[in-house]
C-alpha cells in the first residue's frame, strides 16, 4: 500500500489508521461488491472453516467437504468499465450494496477474476478492484 493511488499515504504516519475487521459467514452470504475505501489493499485472511456434510443420512463413511469462499474480482484499471455495467444493471458499484449474479458476470465487458479462499488462504484484493464474495459451506 502507499502507493500513488492510496490516500492513507498522504496522512502523516502518527495519524494513520490501521483498519482491521472480521467477517463471519455461514453458507450463502455474501459480501456485495465494492471497492476497498481510500484506494488500500486489501488483505483478507481465512482463519477458520468449518466442514460441511455433502453425504446422504446413511451410516456408511460420510463425506465432508471444505467450506471456502468465492471471489469475484475485477482488475483495478477497469474501474470505469466495472462502474458503468454496474449502472447498466441499474446499480451504482459505489452503492456497496448489489451482489452481482454471477450469469451477468460472464457477460462482463472486462475479466472477472474467480478465487476460491479455503482456511489458511490468504486473499489480497488491490486498491480500487471492485469484487464481491459469496460462502459456500
Amino acid at each position: 500500500w502507499k502507493k500513488f493511488d492510496d490516500c492513507l499515504g498522504d496522512v502523516p504516519k502518527n495519524d494513520q489508521v490501521e483498519s482491521v475487521m472480521i467477517y463471519i459467514g455461514y453458507h450463502g452470504t455474501r459480501t456485495p461488491a465494492h471497492k476497498d475505501i481510500m484506494g488500500t489493499m486489501g488483505h483478507n485472511i481465512m482463519l477458520w472453516a468449518d466442514q460441511q456434510y455433502d453425504g446422504d443420512d446413511h451410516d456408511e463413511e460420510e463425506e465432508f467437504t471444505d467450506s471456502h469462499a468465492l471471489w469475484f474480482m475485477c482488475n483495478s484499471k477497469d474501474k470505469e468499465k466495472v462502474s458503468e455495467f454496474w449502472k447498466q444493471k441499474g446499480q451504482d458499484i459505489d452503492d456497496d450494496n448489489y451482489f452481482m449474479p454471477v450469469e451477468d458476470l460472464l457477460t462482463a465487458p472486462f475479466t472477472v477474476y474467480v478465487v476460491e479462499q479455503r482456511e489458511g488462504d490468504m486473499v489480497l484484493v488491490p486498491p480500487e478492484a471492485a469484487h464481491q464474495v459469496i460462502n459456500q459451506g
